[in-house]
C-alpha cells in the first residue's frame, strides 16, 4: 500500500490545526514519541520552513539528475 498520499493528507490536517507551528516542528511533534532513546530530534526545531523548502528543492534536483 502507497501510503504517501496518506501521509501528506495527515500533514495537511495537522499543518491547519496547528498553523503556527514551523514545518521542523510539526516533525518534531510527530516523532519525538517514537524515536530511539539515543537519538535528538531537537535540530528539527531549529530549521526555518524556508530552509525545508531548500532541502526539499535541492534533492530534486538531485533525483533528476541523477536519473538523467
Amino acid at each position: 500500500m502507497n501510503f504517501i498520499p496518506l501521509i501528506e493528507q495527515k500533514l495537511t490536517e495537522l499543518r491547519k490545526e496547528s498553523p503556527e507551528l514551523t514545518f521542523g516542528a510539526l516533525l518534531y511533534s510527530v516523532l519525538r514519541k517514537q524515536k530511539p532513546e539515543h537519538i535528538s530530534l531537537g535540530w528539527l526545531l531549529d530549521i526555518e520552513d524556508k530552509d525545508f523548502y531548500t532541502f526539499i528543492e535541492k534533492e530534486l534536483e538531485f533525483q533528476i539528475q541523477d536519473k538523467g
